[in-house]
């Protein structure tokens, strides 16, 4: 007879020995957890992967009389200023309205407006 016998796990967070279901299997970065509370604490012992934003553009913010207030290096740092999300930020770049009592726009646009 040939019986099926999974492969004993260690749990790299509590240490416990178990077998893992065909149901649930907590996995990350190659390494498989034992529940659902020990997969949360995961990055005790496998750092977040470090993201590169590729597409971070300089932001610059007006007064809504159209002079220059500030300029920041992307959208979530203006964001964190106005105290609103990054999403909302890039949203009023693109449309050209204004947010908070300020016009925003993104660095690149107003350079290309320029060489017109």
């Amino acid at each position: 007879m040939n019986d099926f016998i999974l492969p004993e796990h260690h749990c790299p967070i509590c240490g416990k020995e178990f077998y893992p279901t065909a149901v649930w299997v907590y996995k990350y970065d190659g390494k498989i957890f034992c529940s659902w509370p020990c997969f949360q604490r995961r990055f005790e012992i496998c750092p977040k992967p470090i993201t590169k934003h590729y597409h971070v553009k300089p932001v610059l913010q007006y007064s809504l009389a159209g002079k220059l207030i500030g300029e920041f290096s992307c959208a979530e740092e203006a964001a964190r200023l106005i105290n609103t999300s990054r999403q909302y930020v890039q949203k009023v770049c693109r449309s050209g309205k204004q947010a908070k009592g300020y016009y925003w726009r993104y660095k690149e646009n107003e350079l290309s407006e320029m060489q017109k």
